[in-house]
């Protein structure tokens, strides 16, 4: 049926239904002819109408409950009803396919309000079809700008519904009139909305609905794309018209459609492209592109279909914003709004990629390449060495008379001007250049004599190996070159850093600086000395590395890459620290400064939105954490290198981050998807030492202790392997930990004594693994019967910092303590103590298997105080959060379970006999 056609068999349905049965026959015969077709449509759905008001709904219920949008904004739900596991806030608004209302969860699992979007009629065909698309369509999209899906299904009456982000923001236009925002900074807020868009098109989805009502921004200027409903997958680059995008007439917003939409013709990545313009349009100039001489949808049609775009300068009111869109940006918008798909940018990257260029000063792909338009952007992008060559000229225009030959002296020196400052800055770039790209040769060429020698020996050597031979290496190769020298040995320092051998990157990275510290390159410099503070800070010593750091970016001429390291370095030693409060600027600079410089790195870019996803986390914004951390897992996809070394250590990362929430499942399943993708392309890659541990701590909070003790051996066995004694250290903690857990006793004790032994373990001092040899040295103790050390070991962990895994199990510790030394009063305020700081950490995980425990404790000691009213509850709570955390054998589950049956037992015959809970 076409949208003609249903919107007149739309407005038919409703005569029909005003009548009464009687009536209906005769009108349904007198039906005129240019709509006598529509009539068996007519019956079937009077029919079904009908149908619905007797007996058979209720022995065959709709899937959807019945409902029409009259267009009066009236709605069949109120504040409070629930659907599904949400209760109703308030209407957020009405659209073509349903109801979006801000509602929460009202199972008590999670706190976040969201976005809960609901459909309309029951009888459209194909809406549960289109509503899944919708479903599966968000769900491959996770990316900063865009809202995400957090939930998605059927009530227990059919209703579907969707739970997206809810976004507290503005439409874009009204954002921009609100703050009154300049042209440039409208700009960056479209080159936003291009980096989402452009990442649906990456996931083949063409957004199709683009306008400002689904572009919302923050109040911290951060865009969020809403609304899929439209969207449709890709196949190649354009779509056909589909009987489920037909759906209720044309689902789109006319005044933004692209004039393929209009025609029905296929509609591929172009049309957001036209769409995103049209908007851009209106926020530039103030007003859409067309002039209509009658306000209907007919000529608007029309106008999109066949008028030409007029220039947005053209359209502007004010003088000074028609003087600022004349040139690059009528040009720019004039080629996103062709009428032909073919004349457009043919990307949404490459539309951005010109407003880029246009921000940055230089020339744009949209405007013909002549000398005199380069000679101008020249002139706009160094306004000081002209403006300077300007105040000569004045002088010289005194002396001789503003004649002729005052004028031609005025246009020389001018161009003199721009032409030495751009050949000084040319020059500085090339030396800087040639010198980097020398650096590079003798480091490759240095890898290559590596490689060969090492490949003579006829056995694998292990990465300790290999280093040790590449500093034998090194002094013989390169000892005639200091700066090539001193690149070499950086190099390997930072390889002994990700190896996870600090002491040995610190030494080499000492003996890099001092072989180049004669050096006249300043970038050399500044490299050695970034890489020698990261390294310094790594292993500890992070009040000494953070000045060293910080007076690199304070410099100005530090170009913008050696910056985004250097906060990249910076972000990194705040979030070892768990300071989130610092790391999260830092990494926002790191981007920033990586963003503004020529090195446009994915893959570099991937690392600092991880960077920034775990500083989130550690400040409590989690949703904006996960969302960073998809968009850098997101990058690998996108270039086919999701099994790379990197994208496994992203997917690693990220397990840690659920791990630190209590969400062990979650954290569990990312390191099994990592494994897999570490031995998919070649099944006898070695595995990470990282990641096996960190999957043994997974099943150790499951309660998998057998796996978890298989799972620390094997990471001991690797970290041994590949000498890295850091790594060495944390296997062993893990499984000493394991053994206590099954009664071990002796044997964790032991491993402890190796631990303690172990060079570069870390276990002095006061960084996290000193904390966790702390907490097995409390928790031998407390076995021991040794309570005063136990206490004392379990407050040197607490200690007066910030929330952190091993503080909540601390507490714990200190409340067992204190329990078995009969203090129970303290030990209450101990383990609730630990239920907050487990609370706190647990963030947008559904459980955490951290809350189970605390709760479990608090149960325990209410249960010893004779409390059975607070001992149910508590114990219920235990058990809600263990059952869907840990291992059905747990024995913390069957702890809860049995709290909780005795407990509610002992409330029942309490309030059958009368007494009251103090007695």
């Amino acid at each position: 049926m076409t949208p003609e056609a249903l919107r007149r068999l739309s407005t038919l349905l409703d005569q029909a239904l005003d009548l009464d049965e009687e009536a209906r026959e005769a009108w349904l015969t007198a039906l005129p002819k240019d709509s006598a077709e529509l009539e068996p449509m007519l019956r079937k759905l009077l029919a079904r109408q009908a149908s619905n008001e007797t007996h058979d709904l209720l022995e065959r219920p709709l899937r959807f409950d019945v409902r029409a949008d009259t267009g009066s904004g009236t709605t069949a739900f109120q504040p409070d009803d629930t659907v599904g596991p949400y209760r109703l806030l308030r209407s957020l608004g009405h659209g073509g396919m349903g109801e979006v209302w801000q509602a929460e969860r009202a199972d008590g699992t999670l706190k976040r309000k969201v976005a809960l979007k609901l459909p309309h009629v029951s009888w459209a065909p194909g809406l549960a079809e289109r509503f899944a698309r919708e479903r599966e369509i968000l769900a491959s999209l996770e990316h900063p700008n865009i809202a995400r899906l957090y939930d998605a299904g059927f009530d227990p009456q059919g209703r579907p519904y969707m739970a997206l982000e809810f976004v507290e923001g503005l439409p874009i236009d009204e954002f921009c009139k609100r703050r009154a925002l300049p042209v440039d900074g409208r700009l960056r807020l479209l080159l936003q909305v291009a980096d989402a868009v452009a990442f649906a098109h990456s996931r083949l989805v063409i957004h199709r609905d683009l306008k400002p009502g689904n572009i919302l921004v923050t109040e911290d200027g951060h865009v969020r794309l809403l609304d899929f409903g439209i969207a449709k997958l890709m196949e190649g680059n354009a779509t056909e018209e589909t009987a489920l995008t037909r759906i209720g007439g044309r689902a789109l917003t006319l005044d933004y459609a692209s004039p393929e939409q209009i025609r029905g013709e296929p509609i591929g990545t172009a049309s957001d492209v036209y769409s995103l313009g049209v908007v851009a349009f209106e926020l530039l100039a103030g007003a859409r592109p067309y002039r209509l001489k009658r306000q209907s949808a007919a000529a608007l049609e029309e106008a999109i279909m066949s008028a030409e775009v007029p220039l947005a300068s053209a359209m502007a009111d004010e003088a000074a914003l028609r003087k600022k869109l004349a040139g690059d940006l009528d040009a720019i918008l004039n080629k996103a709004l062709k009428k032909d798909a073919a004349d457009r940018y043919p990307t949404v990257d490459a539309l951005a990629q010109d407003w880029r260029r246009h921000l940055e000063g230089h020339a744009v792909s949209a405007r013909p390449d002549t000398l005199v338009y380069r000679l101008n952007r020249l002139l706009l992008r160094h306004r000081v060495p002209v403006a300077a060559a300007a105040i000569t000229v004045a002088a010289f225009a005194l002396a001789l008379g503003a004649g002729a030959t005052a004028l031609v002296i005025f246009a020389l020196l001018i161009g003199l001007g721009a032409a030495l400052w751009q050949a000084r800055a040319a020059a500085k770039a090339r030396d800087r250049a040639l010198a980097l790209a020398s650096r590079n040769e003798a480091a490759l060429e240095f890898l290559n004599t590596l490689v060969t020698q090492a490949a003579r020996t006829g056995k694998p050597l292990t990465p300790e190996e290999l280093l040790k031979r590449s500093e034998a290496l090194v002094e013989r190769e390169l000892k005639a070159d200091p700066e090539h020298h001193a690149t070499v040995l950086a190099m390997m320092g930072m390889s002994a850093q990700s190896l996870g051998n600090p002491t040995e990157a610190v030494r080499l990275l000492r003996r890099a600086l001092d072989m180049a510290r004669d050096s006249t390159d300043q970038d050399l410099q500044d490299m050695l000395v970034s890489q020698h503070a990261f390294a310094i800070g790594w292993s500890g010593r992070y009040d000494e590395a953070k000045p060293a750091l910080e007076a690199i970016v304070a410099r100005r001429s530090t170009p913008a890459e050696r910056r985004a390291e250097v906060h990249h370095y910076l972000a990194n030693l705040a979030g070892q620290r768990q300071d989130g409060a610092a790391a999260v600027p830092h990494a926002l600079q790191a981007l920033r400064w990586l963003r503004a410089s020529r090195r446009r790195s994915p893959k570099l870019e991937a690392s600092m939105l991880a960077s920034l996803g775990y500083a989130y986390e550690l400040i409590g914004r989690s949703e904006e954490a996960d969302r960073q951390f998809a968009a850098a897992i997101g990058t690998y996809e996108a270039l086919g290198q999701e099994a790379s070394p990197n994208a496994i250590a992203l997917l690693n990362n990220r397990a840690v981050v659920n791990e630190r929430r209590g969400d062990v499942r979650q954290a569990f399943a990312l390191c099994e998807r990592a494994l897999s993708a570490t031995t998919r392309d070649a099944p006898d890659t070695p595995k990470s030492p990282y990641l096996v541990i960190n999957r043994a701590r997974a099943l150790d909070g499951m309660g998998r202790w057998t796996e978890a003790e298989a799972g620390y051996v094997e990471g001991v066995q690797l970290a041994r392997a590949i000498a890295q004694p850091l790594v060495i250290g944390n296997a062993l903690c893990g499984l000493a930990s394991v053994r206590i857990d099954l009664g071990r006793i002796d044997e964790a004790a032991a491993l402890l004594a190796e631990v303690d032994a172990t060079p570069g373990s870390m276990v002095s001092g006061d960084g996290p693994q000193a904390h966790t040899r702390l907490m097995l040295a409390g928790r031998l103790a407390v076995l021991g019967g040794e309570y005063d050390g136990a206490r004392k070991a379990f407050t040197s962990v607490i200690g007066e910092g910030r929330p952190t895994t091993t503080a909540v199990m601390a507490w714990l510790g200190l409340a067992d303590a204190n329990r078995l030394a009969g203090r129970l009063d303290v030990a209450l305020v101990n383990a609730q103590h630990a239920l907050e700081a487990a609370q706190s950490l647990q963030r947008s995980s559904p459980f955490s298997f951290r809350i189970g425990l605390a709760a479990l404790m608090l149960a325990r000691l209410h249960d010893e105080r004779g409390d059975a009213a607070a001992t149910t509850a508590l114990a219920q709570q235990a058990l809600e959060q263990l059952i869907n955390s840990v291992d059905g054998r747990h024995p913390a589950l069957d702890a809860a379970r049995r709290l909780a049956h005795v407990a509610s037992a002992a409330a029942a015959v309490t309030t059958h006999s009368g007494a009251t809970p103090s007695s």
